[in-house]
């Protein structure tokens, strides 16, 4: 909720200082930079369990595009991302720290239905292969040893859907609101403990998911694109 509120101040901000004379030019043949930044952290809670466990996940994500025009109604771009990952997890028996990172690159299409001269919705779909990174720690309360380090690497190939609502400022800036509706992914993983030299395979496997209204509200992302 702290991610939402922060973008809606800034929403407010850019609705405010913008000109009121702006007027949506013709965007077809017209190429577009955009990046998207998106942060949320969230707290859950286990108490029904016996271990009484608690984890905290806060992610930050920064996903720039190069986008060209092929109409007004039509986009079609190639997408780099990156994404920061910090998981916590604590129970009686033990406390886990875990980092990982994703670099991403695939191509995109959107299309876009226009309310007026400012507004307008659009359908993003997008096919991503990302490299992931991953670093863990984990500190058992009793028993020996103590401290188990282990690092992660893995690949993953997704298709998404994403619905956005853009805002066109001026002939040059927009500003975009965009969340995670759908994605299917395949996903490759192995992992070794921090002594080993070499990485055994740890799990593979193919996943949908269709996101439900909480998660929306945790993957919305704010957008400014430059038109050129």
């Amino acid at each position: 909720m702290k991610s939402i509120r922060a973008y809606f101040v800034l929403f407010s901000i850019l609705c405010g200082t913008s000109s009121l004379q702006a007027q949506i030019t013709d965007l077809q043949k017209k190429w577009v930079l955009n990046a998207n930044i998106g942060y949320n952290d969230a707290v859950s809670k286990v108490n029904q369990t016996p271990l009484h466990n608690q984890i905290y996940v806060r992610n930050f994500i920064f996903s720039p595009t190069l986008g060209y025009f092929i109409s007004n109604h039509l986009q079609v771009g190639v997408r780099t991302t990156f994404r920061n990952t910090h998981h916590e997890e604590w129970d009686v028996n033990r406390e886990q720290n875990t980092l990982s990172q994703s670099f991403g690159l695939g191509v995109y299409s959107r299309n876009y239905s226009w309310l007026s001269k400012h507004f307008g919705f659009y359908l993003e779909s997008g096919l991503m292969y990302s490299y992931d990174i991953a670093n863990s720690k984990t500190h058992y309360y009793r028993g020996q040893p103590n401290l188990i380090t282990s690092k992660g690497r893995g690949s993953s190939v997704q298709l998404y859907l994403r619905p956005g609502f853009t805002w066109q400022i001026n002939q040059r800036i927009a500003i975009d609101f965009t969340t995670q509706l759908f994605d299917a992914s395949y996903r490759y993983y192995k992992q070794k403990p921090g002594g080993d030299h070499q990485f055994s395979k740890s799990e593979e496997g193919f996943s949908a998911n269709i996101s439900n209204s909480n998660r929306l509200l945790q993957n919305i992302q704010l957008g400014i694109s430059i038109f050129i």
